[in-house]
């Protein structure tokens, strides 16, 4: 015969330490959430809004970067691109880091990963042209990693991580990637 007085101890001890597991690993699972969006902006520019949790406490360096295409041609005194070889697409990666301060164990904020300008293209263009950026193509990806304390250095809120340093925590988001045409004759050449 089971004894109740040995059984009911012994189920309560079990209850226990599953009720301590379950709240342990939910607040584990917690910790660790990661909410990264983007989305395009009219000129390019992609905006990073962000709440990352299980980051520790005290300044930390948040880096968004992505890589845009520059579609850069030549562009005649008359407004028009000659549909010739001096044209180029341009890989150009571009990213932002900021610094802000965790509370509780995360942060949350935004950043904008800025596209490329004009300085973007590179092009020799014969006499009487000009080299322009007909369009930027925003980047498919933009990844987002969070650098703890110690391992950047910090200029007002702006942030540069130290050569070498590992991310603490690490996402990305997806924008919707467009073409921002600047001059739509020239981009049709892409």
């Amino acid at each position: 015969m089971i004894n109740r007085k040995v059984l009911v101890p012994v189920f309560a001890a079990l209850s226990l330490m599953f009720v301590i597991a379950l709240i342990a690993g939910n607040a584990w699972a917690q910790a660790r959430k990661t909410t990264i969006t983007c989305s395009g902006e009219s000129n390019g520019n992609i905006d990073v809004s962000f709440k990352i949790s299980g980051v520790g406490n005290g300044d930390l360096c948040v880096v968004s970067s992505g890589t845009f295409t520059a579609d850069c041609a030549c562009q005649n005194g008359g407004g028009n691109c000659p549909s010739a070889v001096n044209k180029r697409s341009e890989a150009v990666p571009a990213k932002t880091g900021q610094s802000f301060s965790s509370t509780n164990g995360q942060i949350s904020g935004g950043e904008v990963v800025t596209a490329p300008g004009e300085s973007a293209c590179h092009l020799t263009c014969p006499g009487g042209q000009n080299s322009i950026l007909a369009e930027v193509v925003e980047p498919s990806s933009v990844s987002v990693s969070v650098f703890a304390p110690g391992t950047f250095t910090q200029s007002d809120t702006t942030c540069t991580p130290d050569s070498g340093a590992a991310p603490v925590r690490s996402g990305s988001c997806t924008p919707s990637p467009a073409a921002i045409i600047f001059n739509s004759g020239c981009a049709a050449l892409f």
